[in-house]
């Protein structure tokens, strides 16, 4: 029995080889706080590649207690923008901004500097009831790009395209149909690995398909953009598929064009 690699080890693995495929590809690598580490920076500046790194308070307590102190001597920038957004409800989003140039991520290394951006989001409305509701998030991260009023914005929506794309991909891996659970990656052998394996290039090819094939894409929203329903329809379609149906493209035809058929089930 093995035990399997830790994420950190896994991911110095995977820049060497991005580095070998691209070698001169422009990158900026987007990750959670669990990387933001002084081994790691060290691994991007020898890979030269960029990065924007979440940090988090437990885990940079050194980083964050001297946001502060700067703070309090005015030394850092702040940046505050109001809007109205919402159709039916109007909404009161306020997004606040808080970022400084030159900072240790810690002290294991004085030469080498970072960059810190923070970013609060706040939502306020009245609901039908005439109740004041109020949504919040924060975000943090730390860049080796400059940080300027000109283009906090942008940074801190790239900080958080990895969260979106994190969470919906694996909400769709979970809840749509794939049926991806943690005990994929564990097992005395390799099946659970291998079921996880196939998993994957499934969701490659419906991805591919998604994006390249109108009749999957069309498909796809004659049940509301839900997978799980469209795989329902799929097996259900295969249970009782006529035996004129000769493709691919029919089948999915079948469901995104409906009218454009009459068969008759073969129930010889």
């Amino acid at each position: 029995k093995s035990k399997n690699d830790s994420e950190q080890n896994a991911l110095k693995r995977f820049l060497k080889h991005f580095r070998s495929d691209h070698p001169k590809l422009k990158t900026i690598l987007v990750t959670d706080a669990l990387h933001a580490n002084q081994p790691l920076l060290k691994e991007l500046e020898k890979h030269q590649m960029s990065f924007i790194l979440g940090v988090k308070p437990g885990s940079h307590e050194k980083l964050f207690a001297a946001i502060d102190k700067w703070d309090k001597l005015q030394r850092t920038n702040h940046l505050t923008r109001e809007e109205e957004i919402g159709d039916k409800i109007k909404k009161k989003r306020v997004r606040e901004y808080r970022y400084v140039n030159g900072m240790l991520l810690n002290h294991q290394d004085v030469n080498t500097a970072i960059n810190y951006l923070e970013f609060w989001e706040t939502i306020q409305w009245v609901d039908r009831k005439g109740d004041l509701k109020e949504t919040k998030v924060h975000f943090s991260w730390v860049t080796d790009f400059s940080l300027y009023e000109s283009n906090v914005e942008e940074m801190a929506r790239l900080g958080r395209a990895r969260w979106k794309i994190e969470n919906e991909t694996f909400n769709t891996l979970k809840n749509q149909g794939y049926e991806f659970e943690h005990n994929f990656g564990h097992g005395y052998k390799n099946l659970s690995s291998n079921f996880m394996l196939l998993m994957m290039l499934a969701f490659l090819v419906d991805q591919l398909q998604e994006v390249g094939c109108k009749l999957f894409g069309k498909a796809l929203q004659t049940e509301f953009g839900k997978r799980s329903r469209l795989w329902e329809k799929f097996t259900n379609l295969y249970e009782f598929l006529p035996a004129q149906i000769t493709d691919w493209n029919m089948f999915l035809s079948l469901i995104a064009e409906p009218e454009e058929w009459t068969l008759t089930r073969n129930t010889s």
